[in-house]
């Protein structure tokens, strides 16, 4: 079966910032069109789009922002072999390409927790220091996420410096089997331990017994990404992409408040399992930027929806929808959108707000995009739980979710006529194919195989491409 390449959602409908910042904030509101949709509930689509400028200014190279990194391994017994030789040739390369004045630690963890390598300069580190680091590395016992990612945060903390890019990265290949072992129960975990500081969590999940949907949320819920690697010899360049993004690093530390009218019911936020649960809720916490200074204005109050942001490189786009049901009671404010972040190229901390209002301006995105927007981030979410329900080997429930969707989206095309729908609904049609053949049961050995390696390559594929944030790929 024939895989044609995903084509991008538009990103150049959504302006860029004027002259007075780095990163423009925009939004959209538009009512939903068809009947069958993600939850009958919901009447309108509120879409928040930040862009940032096309070209990173003042990008000299005493202002590219100086990296905290730590490494968080698992190293348990289904680590052993290709996957943590993957780690090992991916940090060696990586180490190489960092600057004097960056930080680099390592955590591993089985049933415990170890910090291998305490946070140190590069230029306080030889090559042979830091080898012999990870010579201790070796795969054997459980796996204790929670107790590796608290350690793991807390010696990131320890040598934050305001300006810099704290980022903790977690490598493993399964669910907790020690300590924590609810997802839910580790994210909320990770939210207290950050809280009160600039730091990313970015995941990596190797092979088939990753739990990519969990892996995703807990790094959603910081405003980082999560990565599949199948290949584990491609580690190094999936590190190196996100060392080399700094250069052109726009803004950091982004945070979204929402503050919607109470008699607006807010349905649904993509990418998120409910607005009521307390974990999406708590993504962002009052605390302080990556400069230092309070962010008084936020969240003091729990009020509000509040929403980590990645950091953005130049010409990137991050957007979020959500699925609202207005009350035809409400006349045009919806409600009050702020976005705070720290421009990455002269640390000043920044604070833009919108007044979100039902009225169309020259200002507000159109709805086309909205809608082209909105369904994307449903499709990217049903194919990250279809990606799920294969690596449970729940094959019946990944066909009959993909299927659905596709009905759904048939309804969708029918009536606004989008080439991308279209294309969009072949995809997706494709895919619940490939999961109808998997759980038939009727293939042989092989097939079965070259068939669930596809439909989860298009899977990851489609739900990347449709997720709201594809970061610039670097030279």
């Amino acid at each position: 079966m024939r895989f044609d390449p995903i084509e991008p959602l538009a990103q150049a409908a959504i302006p860029g910032p004027g002259p007075s910042g780095p990163l423009a904030i925009r939004y959209g509101v538009a009512e939903i069109p068809w009947a069958e949709k993600r939850d009958p509930r919901a009447t309108h689509y509120l879409e928040i789009a930040l862009r940032a400028v096309s070209d990173r200014r003042g990008a000299d190279e005493d202002q590219v922002p100086q990296a905290n990194f730590v490494f968080v391994i698992d190293t348990s017994g289904s680590m052993e072999g290709a996957k943590i030789n993957g780690v090992l040739t991916g940090m060696r390369a990586l180490f190489a390409a960092l600057r004097p004045q960056d930080t680099i630690g390592i955590v591993d963890f089985d049933v415990q927790a170890r910090i291998v390598l305490p946070a140190t300069k590069v230029s306080d580190l030889t090559p042979a220091a830091f080898n012999g680091a990870l010579r201790q590395l070796v795969a054997a016992g459980g796996t204790d996420i929670a107790l590796g990612m608290e350690a793991g945060v807390a010696e990131a903390a320890s040598n934050a410096t305001p300006g810099a890019i704290s980022h903790v990265f977690l490598f493993s290949d399964g669910n907790p089997t020690d300590g924590i072992r609810e997802w839910l129960q580790i994210r909320a975990a990770i939210v207290e331990a950050v809280r009160g500081t600039s730091i990313r969590v970015s995941t990596f999940g190797f092979g088939a017994d990753a739990n990519g949907r969990e892996l995703d949320a807990l790094a959603g819920i910081t405003g980082g990404s999560y990565t599949p690697v199948s290949d584990p010899a491609s580690l190094g360049d999936n590190l190196a992409e996100d060392l080399a993004r700094r250069e052109t690093l726009v803004a950091k530390d982004i945070r979204l408040k929402l503050e919607i009218d109470p008699s607006v019911s807010l349905v649904h936020l993509y990418g998120y399992d409910q607005v009521a649960e307390p974990i999406a809720r708590a993504a962002l916490e009052p605390g302080t930027t990556g400069t230092g200074a309070p962010v008084a204005t936020f969240g003091s109050d729990e009020e509000g929806l509040q929403i980590a942001v990645p950091d953005l490189a130049a010409d990137e786009a991050y957007w979020v929808v959500l699925e609202i049901a207005v009350p035809e009671s409400l006349e045009i404010v919806l409600g009050f959108a702020t976005a705070a972040y720290v421009d990455a190229a002269s640390g000043q901390h920044i604070e833009d707000m919108l007044m979100l209002e039902t009225e169309v301006k020259p200002t507000t995105l159109p709805s086309h995009i909205v809608f082209q927007h909105a369904v994307g981030l449903w499709s990217s979410e049903v194919a990250f739980y279809a990606l799920d329900d294969l690596s449970q080997n729940d094959l019946r429930t990944a066909s009959a979710r993909l299927t659905a969707h596709a009905s759904a989206l048939e309804a969708a095309s029918a009536q606004l006529e989008r080439t991308w729908l279209g294309k969009d609904l072949e995809t997706v049609q494709r895919m619940a194919q490939l999961a109808q053949s998997l759980a038939s049961g009727n293939l042989s050995t092989r097939a079965a195989t070259d068939t669930r390696t596809l439909l989860r390559y298009m899977l990851d594929t489609f739900g990347r491409a449709r997720s709201g944030f594809t970061p610039t790929p670097t030279p």
